[in-house]
């Protein structure tokens, strides 16, 4: 994941008139002070006002705030805290993309690709993949959605992967189809709709959507659908389906609504307006039946999407954070739910008449969820009564959810049944009951023995998000960086590993000692590596700080460091003991 926040939505029906509309909710006490209007450091003050340390918790709302606010922080006007336009960036390149390469470009820069080429060792990750589809008629082929380094392809079952979509005018890919009959004619959602939005919708952490991109060739080329947008419009894509025995109709849940195309993307008209509507499923079987959930609600439509009601759960679900929908292709009757609450608790609800009623079932669930971002499900194709369950962990039952059991272990990454943290989907194999894929913030796992072992066949899939990159001044082989939700990792020699876990922030190495190098994770977790960044054991951080917090080193005594927090720090043993230089400075804010 880039940077993490909670999107709450509740759904205002109105029944009587048959329409249907979303509005965002303010679940958290401070996010209700941010006016229409509100500015970045106006929401910056008002959430600094109720988290006054950080949380414990992976992922908790303090990591969600802080990653949106690192990556908003720097695009927004000095003095009025309002966002530069979304377009600014793509504006731009296109600008530089139209001068002739000589008068933008060095002639004498030489630049070539430092790491990593392959997942890192040691747990290590390939960063975050958003969607993934199998080729429809052959399962080595495979189709990897990324939210800001385009679409992959492998054509050998994951061993390798390649992408031709740099040039394209938006990397971020939310959602993959593919048509049945055809496999040459692709669609994929840009954007990244796991994204985030604060208060009144004007923030959005991520890359908006340009819509709908539609190829006849495989994926050599893309061209524009009927559903497409500028970035200034500030528009996201969340899902899409293919109608059953018609791939020429297509439906997509949008930050506008659920829209339709029967003309394979040419034409799109609009079935209902709104924000909160997130998954899509559309049922194999059963002609015209269509369900679509918001954070707390499941509606459905039997006629193709024209019309749409609420589907009944007992109990309904308030304050929840998402749903999502799958449904037993051995009992077409069968569907599950799995909801997240405002606590990020996750619960099963099971329906056996396509989904109009639901009840919850009673097996405990110990994982938990951010519901808008990792909630995934998955029902074995011969096994109506085995679903597969993820968020932080992942979770598996054999009889329909009366009972659960954790199979994966995101903290270990020496076991067999490793799998990095924050699961995004799951797809079994086409008939398969034991061979089935995880997506997640570290790359693409696969299990052939139904969860007990695993593998990651991201394999040279290169789309971490550095935060920060640092080398080594005694040498420059040796190169460290520090990547969301993946860690500092070490390129040594070419070889790359990770050698600190979390979400890895800024790393200096000292300029008179090559086995002493200083990291440091989120919010200040500064520790020191005695063996050239090895590994690291010592805690020296003489405080907490801001997601990125800025350490320095002096340029000639490398026992000197400089920790910015909400006061400025001083080392001169090499965080042994910190001075601080700045006890009377009160700028209601970290040094960055």
């Amino acid at each position: 994941m880039i940077i993490k926040i909670s999107k709450r939505f509740g759904l205002c029906f109105a029944l009587a008139a048959g329409i249907f509309s979303a509005t965002q909710l303010q679940a958290q006490e401070w996010q209700n002070e941010i006016a229409s209007d509100s500015n970045f450091f106006e929401i910056r003050k008002a959430f600094d006002q109720e988290f006054v340390a950080p949380e414990e918790e992976e992922d908790g709302d303090n990591e969600q705030f802080n990653r949106w606010a690192h990556i908003i922080g720097p695009r927004v006007a000095d003095n009025n805290g309002k966002p530069f336009p979304p377009d600014i960036i793509y504006t731009e390149w296109k600008k530089f993309m139209s001068k002739p390469m000589p008068s933008v470009r060095g002639k004498n820069g030489s630049w070539s690709y430092a790491g990593p080429k392959t997942t890192p060792t040691r747990g290590g990750g390939n960063g975050r993949i958003n969607c993934f589809e199998f080729d429809p008629t052959n399962t080595d082929i495979m189709w990897a959605g990324t939210p800001a380094g385009g679409l992959w392809k492998s054509m050998n079952g994951g061993k390798t992967w390649e992408t031709n979509t740099d040039n394209l005018p938006n990397l971020g890919v939310t959602d993959i189809l593919i048509n049945p009959r055809n496999t040459d004619t692709m669609y994929i959602a840009t954007g990244d709709g796991f994204g985030y939005s604060i208060g009144n919708g004007n923030f959005w952490g991520g890359t908006y959507s340009m819509g709908v991109l539609r190829s006849t060739d495989g994926g050599k080329t893309w061209a524009e659908t009927g559903l497409n947008w500028k970035r200034n419009e500030t528009r996201q894509i969340y899902k899409m389906v293919l109608q059953p025995n018609d791939p020429n109709t297509i439906y997509a849940t949008t930050n506008t609504g659920i829209w339709k195309s029967v003309n394979a993307g040419k034409d799109w008209i609009m079935l209902i307006g709104g924000s909160g509507y997130k998954d899509l499923l559309f049922h194999p079987t059963k002609t015209g039946l269509l369900l679509a959930t918001s954070s707390n609600s499941i509606i459905i439509s039997t006629n193709f999407g024209e019309t749409w009601k609420s589907s009944q759960i007992l109990p309904q679900l308030p304050s929840m954070r998402g749903i999502v929908l799958a449904v037993a292709p051995g009992a077409d009757s069968v569907m599950y739910a799995l909801c997240c609450s405002s606590t990020n608790n996750g619960s099963v609800y099971k329906s056996e008449d396509y989904g109009f009623t639901w009840n919850q079932t009673p097996g405990f669930i110990s994982t938990t969820f951010q519901g808008w971002y990792d909630l995934a499900l998955g029902v074995s194709p011969k096994d109506p009564n085995q679903v597969i369950i993820g968020g932080l962990d992942i979770m598996k039952t054999y009889d329909g959810g009366q009972s659960w059991t954790t199979i994966t272990d995101w903290y270990n990454w020496q076991f067999s049944n490793y799998v990095h943290a924050d699961q995004r989907a799951v797809i079994y194999y086409p008939g398969s009951n034991d061979s089935f894929i995880v997506i997640n913030d570290g790359g693409i796992f696969r299990t052939t023995t139904s969860g007990t072992t695993w593998s990651n066949i991201a394999s040279n899939i290169s789309v971490l998000q550095f935060y920060k990159i640092g080398s080594m001044p005694s040498n420059d082989g040796i190169i460290f960086g520090g990547a969301q939700d993946n860690g500092i990792n070490r390129g040594k020699a070419g070889v790359w590993s990770q050698v600190m876990g979390a979400d890895g922030m800024e790393v200096v190495a000292s300029h008179q000692n090559p086995n002493v190098v200083y990291a440091a994770s989120q919010n200040g977790n500064l520790q020191k590596s005695t063996n050239g960044g090895t590994n690291f054991f010592q805690y020296v951080a003489p405080t907490s700080g801001s997601w990125l917090t800025p350490v320095e080193m002096d340029m000639s005594d490398a026992d000197m460091l400089y920790f910015g927090s909400k006061h400025l720090y001083r080392t001169l043993d090499g965080g042994k003991q910190w001075t601080d230089l700045t006890p009377t400075l009160n700028v209601g804010g970290d040094i960055t």
